[in-house]
C-alpha cells in the first residue's frame, strides 16, 4: 500500500524490534474535523514493523464520566480485535480534562488507522496519541 501523506520520517534508519518507545517511530499527522476540532495525533510510518506495542493516550472532557468514556475505547479495541491492559487516568491541572493511557497491541497498519478513524467519534474527544 502506498501512503500518499504529507509527512517527514526523520526515522528510517532505526529498528522497532521490541522497543517500548514506540514514539520514535511515529510521524505526526494533522487529523481535522470531529469533536475538538484539529487534533494533533501520531500514526505509524513504514519504518514500523507490525505487531507493535505502545501506550495509546486519549484527552476527553472532564464532563463526560471516566466510566462511560473507557468504556467507549474498550468498545473500540473490541470491534477492532485490539489487546490492551494497563488503563491509567489523570486529570488535567485545571480539570478540564482527563488523559487516558492504555497499553494496546496493533498487528498492522490498517487496524491502527480503522483504530483511529473511530476514536475520534468517542464524546468529548479532544485528541488521542
Amino acid at each position: 500500500s502506498t501512503n500518499s501523506t504529507n509527512s517527514t520520517n526523520s526515522t528510517n534508519s532505526t529498528n522497532s524490534t521490541n522497543s517500548t518507545n514506540s514514539t520514535n517511530y511515529m510521524d505526526i499527522k494533522k487529523v481535522n474535523g470531529g469533536n475538538g476540532g484539529g487534533r494533533v495525533c501520531h500514526t505509524f510510518g513504514d519504518s514500523v514493523r507490525y505487531p507493535v506495542k505502545f501506550d495509546l493516550k486519549a484527552i476527553i472532557d472532564a464532563s463526560i464520566p471516566p466510566e462511560k468514556s473507557m468504556g467507549a475505547m474498550e468498545t473500540l479495541f473490541k470491534k477492532f480485535e485490539v489487546p490492551f491492559a494497563g488503563w491509567r487516568q489523570r486529570a488535567s491541572s485545571g480539570g478540564k480534562y482527563i488523559s487516558y493511557t492504555v497499553s494496546v497491541d496493533i498487528s498492522s497498519e490498517d487496524q491502527l488507522n480503522k483504530l483511529y478513524a473511530d476514536l475520534k467519534k468517542i464524546p468529548g474527544l479532544k485528541f488521542a496519541l
